[in-house]
């Protein structure tokens, strides 16, 4: 028995060191993992208001475009009017031929004296009704007529803009389907958009609009909301917005590419610093990485505006997260990090 006891304490001796370094190097190798762990900056994801401005791009329209043209085929005789030049409502455009215009008149003349006639018999009983009603009609058919003629032999601008076309020269014989002249109307001008639905309570009609235009990028147009189309397209879930831009200048043209901002007020948003949020090279994917006991787990989130050196945060992580910053991009799901202790969020 005294040989069995001393084997056990000699065995017992043994073993105990060796447990204890086998304790010891685990706590040496979690301290070393801890140490060798990467030192970040952080900040907290907060709440914060942010103006909710959108952005349309469009190319600038005539308010109003004319095509100017005779609704009868007849040879242009005179042409007023040059590309470019700026017009007057009523003014005179082009003269075409009427030489057929004094024939037609004559007719009118002769019909109105056959009714006035007949005006005269049918008073005595000399005409039925039916028989001076017939007289009436033959004289208003070609008084329409020469109305008609007179209207399309003198072509004159139905609105104050500027010529943007001339399809034709002097002596020649228009094509029904092709105008004499184009006049727009350039005081004012307009943008065609289309807006998310999403937005369609916030607009308003008058709302004020900022204009930009790239030929121009020195100077600021003001412009609103002229017309709010009543229904949305159910394909893109868009729906139309008219902007009229004032242009008193008349420096805006038509098939100018410009870019309207509108302010729809504000909503709250969460919000973290912009060097928080990291780019995935290849996809466009945004992700930042959260902070949690030790460990950063990466989070794809989806961003709106950027707000000075904030970015607004539209899904993805929560207010009060606690997010990485600067080093975060080469960081990997998982790793283990310090926070910097002269971090100052």
């Amino acid at each position: 028995m005294k040989r069995q006891t001393i084997i056990a304490l000699i065995l017992s001796a043994a073993i105990i060191p060796s447990i204890v370094g086998c304790k010891g190097s685990k706590k040496d190798a979690a301290v070393e993992q801890q140490d060798s762990a990467k030192i970040v900056d952080t900040a907290v994801a907060f709440v914060a208001p942010v103006s909710d401005i959108q952005e349309f791009t469009a190319m600038i329209e005539s308010k109003i475009k004319n095509n100017i043209t005779s609704q009868s085929p007849m040879r242009i005789m005179r042409l007023n009017a040059e590309v470019g030049d700026r017009v007057s409502r009523g003014q005179v455009l082009a003269t075409l031929d009427n030489s057929n215009l004094s024939q037609i008149k004559a007719q009118m003349d002769k019909a109105k004296l056959d009714y006035n006639r007949a005006v005269e018999l049918y008073k005595v009983g000399g005409y039925s009704k039916a028989q001076l009603d017939q007289f009436q009609t033959a004289y208003q058919i070609v008084k329409t007529q020469y109305n008609n003629m007179l209207t399309n032999t003198v072509l004159r601008s139905p609105v104050s803009g500027v010529v943007t076309a001339r399809n034709y020269d002097n002596g020649d014989m228009p094509n029904m389907s092709m105008p004499i002249y184009v006049v727009e109307q350039i005081a004012p001008v307009k943008l065609k958009l289309n807006v998310s639905e999403q937005y369609y309570g916030k607009l308003k009609n008058k709302m004020p609009v900022s204009i930009n235009v790239e030929s121009l990028p020195d100077e600021d147009f003001e412009g609103y909301v002229g017309l709010i189309y009543p229904s949305v397209d159910p394909t893109t879930h868009t729906f139309g917005v008219e902007i009229t831009i004032p242009n008193r200048n008349q420096k805006l043209r038509p098939g100018m590419y410009a870019k309207a901002t509108i302010d729809l007020g504000q909503h709250t948003s969460i919000v973290v610093p912009t060097t928080a949020v990291n780019k995935q090279q290849g996809s466009g994917e945004r992700y930042v990485f959260v902070y949690n006991g030790g460990k950063v787990k990466r989070h794809t989130v989806e961003v709106g505006r950027m707000i000075d050196a904030n970015y607004e945060i539209l899904s993805g992580i929560d207010a009060g997260n606690v997010v990485v910053t600067n080093g975060s991009s080469s960081l990997e799901d998982g790793q283990l990090v310090k926070i910097n202790p002269t971090n100052k969020d």
